[in-house]
């Protein structure tokens, strides 16, 4: 797990509640929402019922549970605020616990299960099982409110001294609040003053007006919570065009020429800043159909449908680089190995990629990931004199080296144009018919540059080298002078698959999820191997890092060499190999205990490769490798849970059975004695 070993302090304590938003959390905030993290609010007619159970806590035993559930429930979730919890956090459990306000889930639970208590003791009462008197323990619950309610208007000054996240900032209540506060503390104060002095029908109104009021108070609080902002179904339902696109692929029956029995994951770059190109429609069907916020919520998904994230691939069989479906799960591995895609001192700690991204990373990551398709927006694409320029797979070509636009279209041209730096390099052109031209530079405009064919061309290659300085290129399109049409072209192996409100390319040069490699060598752990991968020499495709000890291998793989996926399912993998020369079969999904595999029926050794993934070592030859998957403590979780059901049920037939005996015993007596 990416937790194992504990999670840093910073992030162990974040999301504590802070003291100032306390009024906030436990009060009813009628009208007003909150950050759901820090929601724990009871009805006050709730609260003043726990009172009149904490006020005997001293004689009663059974009050003591719940108020030690409520009381370490709103102990803990202070979190930072808390110096104990400080040390907690650095203890197995609390170390691996995130967002410390939650722990007021005990608080709100202890709580019910006092106002039951206290609401059985003032029932009681009639009975002769009570006390002198429950007004003390009603008027301590009224002060413990009006205290919270001061606490919310001091609580904004106080801020300026004790800052509040910018997740929750203090408010202080409104004036409809505190009439409704007063209104219910009135109210819930009379009925549980008059319900020990009555009897029969008007101790149950009594009882009816109590639960009327927390019904009442529970719905009307609850109005502004998340999960009640309902919007279309469509939101979820609905297949926008992207996700139909990457589902298409996966159809044998639809383009059987691009079907794969393994499906290419995805990297979404996106971020949500576009308006969907059907925002007009959108609009026009549900503005008189939805609220304000439903429909804003609407557009959100859309837009969140559109990038394909975050998650979203899990509803709809999509497999991704950064979520937990598709073969890559953000373990700890995961994590550190995302250290060759991410800027220099930035770390994801749950997976997540995209908030991080802010280009598409290199290439040969990509490609070992497996991930097929790249989804980027349109916000920063440009257009210069009349023609579009795709900004997304900008590259700094290092001095001295080159890059190659992969993929051009079936375009005729006359120019080639480029966003870009000064010059300091040299372009050339392979055409279709195999000249090759290099191309001299025309300033256009700033950062503009237009390189001219001697005659028009449909090209089948382009090279930029850079010279004695790095040379930033944003962008490429292919220029017909002629008509005054275009194509934006990208560099590296590339392929525009969609282009709408989000672009779909297709990385060409990704590597099959599972593929021989025949030069290998070995590291200690996880860490050393990702250290040895990020040398600028380091490729996948021929070589690979085995975490562990072992032989050398500086050989290759013939390029007759093959790995065949045969059946590829969650818990089982197939693959058939053939290969001159001993080879070592790598799957790029995750290293995980539980994972065994037999070559030709005989067992072997899963290896941990390349930071992540599953590997096996093969010797020469034709083979079948089945990897499959089997965990321990699933089958011991398993066998507890049947002995379990087992033992209940004997205890529950035990129990029928005594009470037949018990019955059969009686009407026995009852028939001798008639």
């Amino acid at each position: 797990s990416s937790r194992e070993g504990g999670l840093p302090l910073n992030e162990a304590v974040s999301f504590s509640l802070h003291p100032l938003l306390l009024p906030q959390a436990l009060l009813p905030r009628y009208g007003e929402g909150l950050f759901t993290e820090y929601v724990a609010f009871l009805p006050l007619t709730v609260i003043l019922l726990a009172m009149v159970a904490v006020w005997r806590w001293q004689r009663m035993a059974q009050v003591l549970p719940p108020l030690a559930l409520a009381g370490s429930g709103l102990f803990l979730a202070l979190g930072r605020f808390n110096p104990l919890y400080l040390l907690l956090a650095g203890l197995p459990g609390f170390s691996y616990f995130r967002a410390p306000a939650r722990w007021m889930a005990l608080y709100a639970l202890g709580m019910a299960l006092l106002a039951g208590i206290g609401l059985d003791i003032l029932r009681r009462r009639y009975a002769g099982e009570g006390v002198a008197s429950n007004a003390h323990p009603l008027r301590l619950g009224v002060g413990l409110v009006i205290g919270l309610i001061l606490l919310g208007f001091a609580s904004v000054p106080l801020a300026q001294v004790l800052p509040v996240g910018p997740e929750a900032p203090v408010a202080p209540p409104s004036w409809l609040q505190v009439v409704a506060w007063i209104a219910e503390l009135a109210l819930a104060y009379w009925l549980l003053r008059r319900l020990p002095r009555v009897s029969g029908r008007q101790r149950q109104a009594t009882v009816l007006g109590a639960g009327a009021a927390i019904l009442v108070a529970l719905f009307l609080a609850s109005r502004t919570l998340p999960y009640n902002n309902l919007t279309t179904p469509a939101a979820y339902l609905q297949l926008r065009p992207p996700i139909a696109r990457l589902i298409a692929l996966q159809r044998c029956d639809l383009l059987p020429e691009q079907c794969s029995p393994v499906p290419g994951r995805l990297l979404s770059l996106s971020q949500i800043f576009f308006d969907p190109g059907d925002l007009p429609e959108i609009q026009a069907i549900y503005a008189e159909r939805l609220s304000e916020e439903a429909l804003y919520d609407y557009i959100i998904a859309v837009k969140q449908k559109e990038i394909i994230a975050p998650n979203l691939p899990l509803a709809f069989g999509l497999a991704s680089v950064d979520g937990f479906d598709g073969g890559l799960l953000p373990l700890r591995d995961y994590i550190a190995l995302m250290d060759l895609i991410l800027p220099p001192g930035v770390t994801t700690g749950d997976g997540r990629l995209r908030e991080y991204l802010d280009a598409v990373p290199e290439a040969r990551w990509l490609d070992l990931f497996h991930a097929r398709h790249v989804i980027t927006d349109k916000v920063g694409d440009v257009w210069r004199q009349g023609v579009f320029f795709d900004t997304q797979l900008a590259q700094t070509i290092e001095a001295g080296a080159m890059a190659i636009a992969g993929y051009l279209p079936q375009y005729e041209a006359t120019d080639l144009w480029l966003l870009a730096g000064e010059p300091d390099g040299t372009v050339s052109v392979t055409t279709v018919a195999g000249d090759t031209w290099q191309l001299e530079a025309e300033v256009l405009e700033d950062g503009l540059l237009r390189y001219p064919f001697p005659e028009p061309a449909i090209l089948r290659e382009i090279v930029l080298s850079a010279g004695d300085t790095d040379w930033q290129v944003t962008a490429l399109a292919l220029v017909d002078r002629r008509d005054a049409t275009f194509q934006s072209v990208v560099l590296g192996a590339y392929r525009l698959i969609y282009s709408g409100d989000v672009k779909i390319y297709e990385n060409l040069d990704v590597l099959p999820r599972a593929f021989l490699v025949g030069s290998w060598h070995w590291a200690p752990n996880a860490a050393a191997s990702i250290d040895a991968m990020s040398s600028e020499d380091f490729d996948p495709a021929r070589e690979a890092v085995i975490v562990g000890a072992g032989t050398v291998s500086n050989g290759g793989v013939d390029a007759e060499s093959s790995a065949t996926i045969v059946s590829y399912a969650a818990e089982e993998i197939i693959v058939e190999t053939d290969s001159d020369t001993a080879a070592l079969l790598v799957i790029s999904d995750a290293y995980y205990p539980g994972w065994h595999v037999t070559v030709d029926g005989k067992a072997a050794d899963v290896r941990q490769v390349n930071g992540l993934f599953r590997g096996v070592l093969l010797s020469a030859g034709e083979h079948e490798v089945r990897f499959w998957f089997s965990s321990p403590p699933f089958a011991a979780g398993r066998l507890i849970s049947s002995a379990t059901i087992v033992a209940l049920s004997a205890a529950l037939l035990l129990a029928v059975f005594k009470n037949l005996a018990r019955r059969g015993g009686r009407d026995m007596m009852d028939v001798a004695g008639s």
